[in-house]
């Protein structure tokens, strides 16, 4: 199992994860806000994001601090409706809009291009950090690097980046 799981939306003023987001093993997700446009240069790390680093937790290892690992499209995202009458409607009954904003709406996005990393090279099964590396080593560098001395890539709003899913499916198959 690779447990995917949402950064939270305290905002850029909490930093200190908790519960499933302040795994280690786990792939933490924070969220974009694309500006409703499809260029992504102008694409930032949604206000409500939890950014990084996660709080020391004691162990004398500086990178299993750099949360979140990625992040991905969060904001405005389309909710799936359940049934026919919802879904050219207001859904708002459900307690739900149409439409939502939020690291768990960034989660399975994330979820879902690993799952086409599992189906492109299943020899990936059970290859959990490998798949994170993957991930991390492909997104879309957002910004310059908080901890350069730790590490050259990871920065707090973005981790390692925007996920791609194009060259982390394309990676995948070569490994």
């Amino acid at each position: 199992v690779i447990v995917v799981n949402a950064a939270g939306n305290e905002g850029p003023f909490y930093t200190g994860f908790h519960g499933l987001s302040a795994s280690s093993k786990a792939i933490i997700v924070g969220a974009t806000d694309d500006k409703n446009t499809l260029d992504h240069s102008d694409d930032v790390i949604a206000v409500y994001s939890t950014i990084g680093p996660r709080a020391d937790n004691g162990d004398d290892n500086p990178y299993d601090e750099m949360k979140p690992d990625v992040a991905a499209p969060g904001t405005n995202i389309t909710n799936l409706q359940p049934d026919l009458a919802r879904i050219t409607g207001d859904a708002s009954s459900n307690g739900y809009g149409n439409r939502g904003s939020g690291t768990s709406y960034a989660t399975p996005l994330v979820a879902g291009v690993i799952a086409l990393m599992l189906e492109a090279n299943p020899e990936l099964e059970g290859e959990n950090d490998l798949v994170k590396e993957i991930l991390k080593y492909t997104a879309e560098k957002k910004q310059n690097p908080t901890f350069p001395e730790l590490d050259p890539f990871w920065e707090t709003d973005f981790g390692y980046g925007s996920v791609d899913a194009y060259n982390a499916v394309q990676l995948a198959l070569t490994v």
